[in-house]
Formats: C-alpha cells, sequence, structure tokens
C-alpha cells in the first residue's frame, strides 16, 4: 500500500471513529448508540474510501444498499422489537458483506462459499492489519526534531503558566471563580467511566473500521473455490425441516387468533 493509498484510506476512518466517539457520549438509544449508528457511519465510510481509490468494479453491487437502507431507516424511524433488532444486528453485517465484495470483487458469487468470503472481511487478521499503520507511520529526523521542540516548549512554558495564574487568581476573586469552574468541569469531563467509554468505543471502532478496509482491498481480487459439497442424509434433512416448520404452524396458529377474536382464548397483552 503506498503511502498515499494510507492516506486515503486511514484520515476517513480516524474521523469516523472519531464521529463515533463523540455520538457515545450522548443520552441516545443504546440500540443505536451502540449499533445502527456505528454500522451506519462505517457503510459510509467504506463506501467513501472505496469510491475515491476507484475500487468500484461492480456497480450493480449497490443494489444491496436498497435492503440496507430500508433496515437502517425503518429501525431508526419506527417501532421496532427486540426481535427484529436482534435479527438485524445478524443481518446487517452480512448484508454489507455482500455489499462491498460484490462492489469491488467480480469473482464473489452468493452462492458459492460465502462463510469464508465473510470471513475474510471479518474477523480475519482483525489485529494484524494494524502493521499496516506502523509502517506507514515513520517519522523523519526533522519531524522527530519538531515534536522534540515542541514538548521543549510546553515544559518550559509550565513554571511560568503557574506563576502567571497564581498572580491573576489572586489579584482578580472573579477570574479565580471562574478558572475554578473550569477546572471541575474539565475534571468532570474526564472521570473514569467517561475515559473508559471513550476509549473502548474508540478502540473498538477503529480496529474494526480499519481491518474490514483493509480486508476489502485485499479481497479485491481474491477468488475462493468452493469445497466439496457434502450430502446431508435424507432423514436427518426431513426431521430438521418438519420440527422447523411445525414451529412456525404454532406460530401461524396465534396470530390468526390473534386476529380473530382470540378464539384461543389466550391472555392479551
Amino acid at each position: 500500500m503506498s503511502k498515499n493509498d494510507y492516506k486515503l484510506c486511514i484520515i476517513p476512518v480516524l474521523i469516523s471513529t472519531i464521529v463515533v466517539t463523540i455520538l457515545s457520549n450522548f443520552n441516545f438509544y443504546k440500540y443505536d448508540k451502540y449499533f445502527l449508528f456505528p454500522i451506519t457511519i462505517l457503510l459510509i465510510t467504506l463506501l467513501f474510501v472505496l469510491y475515491k481509490n476507484k475500487l468500484v468494479v461492480n456497480k450493480k453491487g449497490y443494489i444491496y444498499l436498497i435492503p440496507i437502507c430500508v433496515i437502517i431507516l425503518g429501525t431508526f424511524f419506527f417501532k421496532t422489537n427486540i426481535s427484529n433488532m436482534i435479527l438485524n444486528i445478524f443481518i446487517l453485517p452480512a448484508l454489507i458483506s455482500i455489499l462491498f465484495l460484490k462492489l469491488t470483487n467480480l469473482n464473489y458469487n452468493i452462492s458459492g462459499n460465502f462463510l469464508k468470503w465473510f470471513y475474510n472481511l471479518f474477523p480475519r487478521k482483525l489485529f494484524s492489519n494494524l502493521r499496516i499503520i506502523k509502517e506507514n507511520t515513520i517519522i523523519s529526523k526533522e519531524d522527530n526534531k519538531k515534536i522534540k521542540n515542541i514538548i521543549k516548549g510546553i515544559l518550559i512554558s509550565i513554571p511560568f503558566v503557574i506563576i502567571i495564574i497564581s498572580l491573576l487568581t489572586s489579584a482578580d476573586m472573579y477570574f479565580s471563580a471562574f478558572l475554578e469552574k473550569t477546572v471541575e468541569k474539565i475534571i468532570l469531563m474526564f472521570n473514569f467511566d467517561y475515559v473508559v467509554n471513550n476509549i473502548l468505543t474508540f478502540t473498538i471502532f477503529f480496529v474494526v473500521a480499519f481491518s474490514v478496509l483493509i480486508n476489502i482491498i485485499n479481497t479485491k481480487d481474491k477468488v475462493i473455490t468452493n469445497g466439496k459439497k457434502k450430502s446431508v442424509e435424507i432423514y436427518i434433512a426431513n426431521t430438521v425441516l418438519i420440527i422447523v416448520n411445525f414451529v412456525f404452524v404454532l406460530f401461524v396458529i396465534s396470530e390468526i387468533s390473534k386476529l380473530a377474536d382470540n378464539f384461543l382464548k389466550l391472555p392479551s397483552m
């Protein structure tokens, strides 16, 4: 990965990570704050990076944005029950994976070995991809000298700042009260829970977003062959289908009863 390509990847990921971290401090519904908002921002970030890097080779893949947007907007604007929310946690990542595999890889086939394809995006190389950051952030001697001079300047200014503040606060009680209030606010901002929440949110989102992005780039020309097909015993398959269908039949009966004057005489919720 070239220096320019790296910058086109890392900067949007950093911006989106900061946005997600800031949003995590607002009083939103937890499902929105920790799932819906992050996955939406991740989607927008990845689409932007692929567009800027000209990595989209199959524009037909954009069709998968329709169900993704319907689910996200429907969940956000309409009341959604807990079962649908849990289902979305599995469906949205799957649809987003298919979207990016379709957009960037002409070899991808949904009917193929899809679990292996998904694994290539996440969680494969979740942490090892971070070495790309180390490889592309080598500090030159000139930059190193600038950083050292800035640190020296900060250390030298500390005693002057202490003396000036002590003189100003003793001379002006209003300024002293203002400074005290400001310090209190800063301390509240950096309480333990606040800091831990921000560090965890920043770290988790950044690692996932950056790793998935690198995996998408590395998977764009990949071909995954289907493994040998294994036949399933007919009796096993039929048994599973009968049991599953029986559960759905019970569900349908209960729904019909709910719509038809409660003929099952069940307590209404």
